[in-house]
Formats: structure tokens, C-alpha cells, sequence
């Protein structure tokens, strides 16, 4: 069960780039070969160096601080324990992702996750090392599994992953359900509540049809609804994806700033 979150990311991974390579999606012209090495690293060092650090870590300095809450939460009811993980964690990276798009310093950390020029599920986990290390939620649920909710953790953040690489896929198919009748409108409404595709594929876009600064939810686009920064592209497809400004850095300087210098120190944020 331990091992449900990565096998998930990792299944859902092999079957969107499957069907991207398939129909044509990942020939896109601009992608720099470099993109790919950021991609894999920043997958790599989530999910092996961070995220395990992060909980481990968040398990020390517990046990020294607070002790007494250790396994306090074991006897919750599990749906409750779910929605004690979820809701908060989802809360949170909605401002933190908003942070980083209106604030000049805190784009620093956000900005590898966009400056790919192409839209494909492997930028599902692409971002500089400091954006998964600091995330609010993730260090929030590494609390609760402290305190005896590890099964409500794994379940939730294989939720959280599956629907991630489901909103950076690159397909577009689902461009056409707005066209059904009845489903279509389903699935307009469901946008209200829960990020869709089309919703992110506009947050990472640029030029008509691309709206960086918005649409910042994960899981729940709720937020995005109740504090005004939710758009509803439906099926138009951005022009172009990436930066404000055209920029370049080295890979290294990407995933490992800043201990690598960056050439660029912000200026495009987007």
C-alpha cells in the first residue's frame, strides 16, 4: 500500500505518454532537449530525495517537540481523516500557487514547472527542488501521518497525483465533451468545483486563450470560484505555452537554483 502512490504516477505516466507518442502529441517542434532532463530529474527527486525527506524530517522534529501527538489520530473515522488531509492540503497549495504568480520572489521557485515551451504529462512534476520541499500541504500531511493517519495520507496524495497528471496531459480529447449534449454541460458545471484540463491547459498558456494568472486550484477548483481568479476556456487551446518573457537557463540551474546560479532572476513571471 506504501508503494500505491508511485505506481499510480507512474502507470498513469507510461499510459498518457504512450497515447501522446501515438497520436502525434510529443513531436512538437519547439521542445528543447533539455526539457526532457528536467522531467525525469525532477520526477526522480520528488519522489525518492523530497518527499520521503519531508516526512521523515516532519517525524523528528515531532517526536522532539510533540511527542504527545504521536498516533493521536489513529482511531479517527477514515473518511474524516481524508478530509482532515485533503481539504487543508488542497486549501493551501491553491495560495502558495498563487504566491508564486503574483509575487516576484516566490516565482523563482515556480518558474522551471513552466518554462517549457510544449504542453505534455511528463511536466506533471517538472519544478525547481525548493517548489516540492516547501509545500505546505505536503508537510501538513507528513504531520497527520505522525499522529496515525498514514493510510488517509497515501490515499489522498494518490488521488491528488493521479488527478495532476490528468489535468498535463496533452491530448486535448477532452476538448470534446463540451460538444455532447447533457455531458457537456455535466462537465462544464463539474469545472466549478474540480480543475479540469482545459482549465490548467489556459494556465499554462499564453496569447488568446492562455491565462497565467489564474486558475490556480489542484484538486478543487473551488477556490479558484470563491476568491476570483477562476476562467472557463472550455475547448479554446491556448496559442503557445511557457514564460511571459522568453527565457533560458541551463537545466541545472532549473531544478537546482540556488545553488546553481540562474541567468534569469525573475523577470519573466508569469
Amino acid at each position: 500500500m506504501e508503494h500505491l502512490n508511485t505506481i499510480t504516477v507512474i502507470g498513469l505516466l507510461l499510459l498518457f505518454g504512450t497515447l501522446e507518442i501515438l497520436t502525434g502529441v510529443w513531436r512538437t517542434p519547439n521542445r528543447r532537449k533539455d526539457d526532457w532532463i528536467i522531467d525525469i530529474i525532477s520526477m526522480s527527486q520528488l519522489a525518492f530525495l523530497i518527499k520521503p525527506g519531508v516526512i521523515i524530517g516532519t517525524a523528528f522534529m515531532m517526536s522532539w517537540a510533540a511527542p504527545s501527538l504521536h498516533g493521536t489520530l489513529a482511531g479517527l473515522n477514515f473518511w474524516w481523516g481524508l478530509l482532515l488531509f485533503m481539504i487543508p492540503d488542497d486549501f493551501l497549495r491553491y495560495w502558495y500557487h498563487r504566491l508564486a504568480h503574483e509575487n516576484q520572489s516566490f516565482w523563482r521557485w515556480h518558474r522551471t514547472h513552466h518554462t517549457t515551451p510544449s504542453y505534455h504529462v511528463s511536466v506533471s512534476y517538472r519544478d525547481n527542488w525548493l517548489w516540492p520541499a516547501f509545500m505546505p500541504g505536503l508537510w501538513w500531511g507528513a504531520a497527520l501521518v505522525y499522529m496515525g493517519l498514514g493510510l488517509e495520507f497515501i490515499i489522498g496524495t494518490t488521488i491528488v497525483a493521479a488527478h495532476n497528471v490528468w489535468i498535463h496531459n496533452g491530448l486535448d480529447f477532452d476538448r470534446k465533451l463540451y460538444a455532447i449534449p447533457i455531458i457537456g454541460k455535466i462537465y462544464s458545471a463539474s469545472e466549478y468545483i474540480f480543475q479540469s484540463p482545459a482549465q490548467h491547459r489556459a494556465h499554462h498558456g499564453l496569447g488568446e486563450g492562455g491565462v497565467p494568472f489564474g486558475n490556480y486550484g489542484q484538486l478543487l477548483f473551488i477556490w479558484d470560484t470563491l476568491f476570483g481568479t477562476a476562467t472557463f476556456p472550455k475547448a479554446t487551446r491556448p496559442e503557445r505555452y511557457g514564460v511571459i518573457h522568453e527565457t533560458y537557463d541551463s537545466w541545472q540551474a532549473q531544478l537546482w537554483w540556488p545553488f546553481v546560479k540562474s541567468n534569469k532572476e525573475g523577470s519573466d513571471i508569469g
